[in-house]
């Protein structure tokens, strides 16, 4: 982050350097009321089952500078009969009298005088106010004035044409002007709320503005990426519609004075036995933080085996809108408020036994969300061994909508609660030798109701998170607990490729999962799934990134003993490339 530090001595005059600093912040009843094992109807979006994560990235914070430090070398007294202190607006006069200390009489050393302005800019320096100078002098009365000039932004420049999205980046650094004094966690937030516009990259210079005492400009540097995206694939699809699968997406970023993307996504499963489409908008209200973002998708599935020759086909179509305030937004710590509303119609079809198309069930759900996400980073374990958190909550709530005559799922509810969310903490334990860093991940999540709930609305177990070794909803519940433990070894490996320096950021990781289900429907049994693995997740630049994972499945019937069982040990991979 860029800052400017000014302190001034006195007694006699002293000027330390001013110097900018970079702010690099950088699926007929009469055949089941619920789909056979191994297929949950396409009640939702399968898109975050392989788009990237979007968690804020946190850090160390910005500390204020250190205690500041008076001139040496200064000799001499001074008769002083008054104090008066000017300029401050941060803390009384008595506040900065007390950390000054006496400085009456008729001998007053000049040295003494020096470590009173030092103590009043660190007193500043302490409250998280980093741009402030203090100057001493000693009037032809006797007068000792303290001059104290807090530091304020008078001016913010843009430099770099990023078209009308240099709007938005005003809307959140003008913000910063006239606070006075200027804290460091106020220009955080700021800074970091204009660095979180969609394809921007912002870095910030503060400079004298020289209008006056303690004036800054803040000139910020714009480049932007108007268009972005990222393919993804692995092979953890469910058997009937997978299990290799991709995801496709493009990003356009930032056209508009509203710091938007757009994004236009789409699904695809081996065969085309699933294709879902969806696109996404985002983009901030006002320069507050406050995000909105709406979606619309739709899909078909279309399984193969058993399933397809039952006719069974599928259509879901999704929507909604949230908004997203950031009431914590610093590099070291993050916490997101979430408002949003969903919704999800969804219908089965399979064939008649007159040869006609029969509907085997239909949803139509509406819900309203509201909850938190927080990312912290800390140096609990010491300054070595960083460590970072993060916890979700979300509070649903089923408003409206229709689950038909035949529900995806006998006996569901549309008008449900349901509460849910996730615990994670990565810990550095220790470095076995230079560049490299052993940490341990731990991971508790879940999700309680007292409701029978819509099928789409269950806790799904699998995945490539919570449940490896199994899809997505092999196993769900209307509540569930689900955890994991994973120790990484993450390294770094220096590599010449046909003459092209390539640095490979491979992470080595040994984990276990085991996660439960629990049913409000007396016919629905309780599951279980656990397993345990290695793989390697290997990072070969900022645009591509590959994993490979072995797994011994504990849990080979988590559906029950009436489906086959499935391999005791498995192999999944996963790639992603960006652009």
């Amino acid at each position: 982050m860029d800052c400017m530090r000014k302190s001034r001595a006195v007694l006699p005059r002293h000027g330390a350097t001013i110097a900018a600093i970079l702010m690099g912040l950088s699926a007929t009843g009469a055949l089941a009321q619920v789909p056979p094992p191994g297929i949950i109807p396409p009640g939702g979006t399968p898109i975050p089952q392989l788009a990237p994560p979007s968690l804020p990235r946190v850090g160390p914070g910005l500390s204020p500078p250190g205690p500041a430090r008076p001139a040496e070398g200064v000799t001499g007294q001074v008769a002083i009969r008054d104090v008066t202190f000017l300029g401050s607006t941060a803390f009384t006069p008595a506040e900065l009298a007390a950390v000054s200390g006496p400085l009456t009489g008729p001998a007053v050393p000049i040295a003494k005088i020096e470590d009173a302005r030092a103590a009043i800019v660190t007193l500043y320096r302490e409250r998280g106010f980093a741009f402030v100078t203090a100057d001493a002098t000693v009037g032809p009365d006797g007068t000792l004035r303290f001059q104290i000039a807090e530091g304020f932004i008078s001016e913010v420049r843009l430099d770099g044409d990023v078209g009308p999205a240099g709007t938005q980046v005003l809307r959140f650094l003008n913000r910063l002007v006239n606070v006075q004094p200027l804290d460091i966690a106020t220009m955080e937030r700021q800074l970091l709320l204009a660095q979180d516009i969609p394809g921007l990259t912002v870095r910030t210079v503060l400079r004298p503005a020289g209008t006056a005492p303690g004036a800054l400009s803040l000139v910020a540097q714009l480049s932007r990426r108007a268009v972005t995206g990222y393919i993804a694939a692995d092979n953890r699809g469910p058997r009937f519609s997978g299990p290799e699968q991709g995801l496709a997406a493009v990003q356009f970023n930032s056209f508009t004075s509203l710091g938007e993307q757009t994004e236009l996504a789409l699904f695809y499963a081996r065969a085309t036995t699933q294709i879902f489409g969806q696109a996404s908008w985002r983009g901030y209200i006002g320069g507050s933080g406050l995000q909105v973002r709406l979606y619309a998708g739709h899909g078909t599935s279309n399984p193969s085996g058993v399933l397809r020759s039952l006719g069974y086909e599928g259509a879901s179509t999704v929507a909604g809108a949230s908004l997203t305030y950031p009431v914590i937004r610093r590099r070291s710590q993050t916490l997101n408020l979430i408002g949003a509303f969903d919704t999800i119609d969804s219908d089965i079809w399979v064939d008649g036994s007159n040869g006609q198309r029969a509907r085997l069930s239909q949803d139509s759900l509406r819900m309203l969300r509201a909850g938190a996400d927080w990312t912290t980073f800390d140096l609990l374990a010491g300054d070595t061994r960083p460590g970072t958190n993060f916890v979700s909550l979300r509070l649903s709530q089923g408003v409206g909508g229709s689950l038909g005559r035949n529900p995806a799922r006998l006996g569901s509810t549309g008008d449900f609660t349901k509460l849910s969310g996730e615990a994670t903490r990565t810990q550095a334990l220790f470095a076995p030798w230079s560049g490299a860093m052993l940490a341990f991940q731990g991971t508790v999540a879940g999700q309680w109701s007292n409701d029978i709930l819509p099928l789409a609305e269950k806790f799904y177990l699998g995945g490539n998170r919570l449940g490896r070794g199994f899809y997505a909803g092999e196993v769900t519940g209307d509540s569930a607990v689900a955890v994991s433990a994973e120790l990484q070894l993450s390294t770094t490996h220096e590599l010449s490729a046909f003459g092209v320096g390539l640095r490979l950021a491979p992470t080595y990781y040994v984990f276990t999962d085991a996660g439960w289900t629990f049913e409000n429907q007396a016919a629905d049994p309780d599951r279980r799934l656990h397993s345990f693995g290695l793989g390697l997740r290997m990072q070969v630049n900022e645009r591509f990134e590959a994993q490979f994972e072995a797994v011994r499945r504990f849990t080979r019937q988590p559906q029950g003993p009436a489906v086959p069982a499935l391999h005791e040990d498995a192999f999944f991979w996963r790639v992603l490339a960006r652009f």
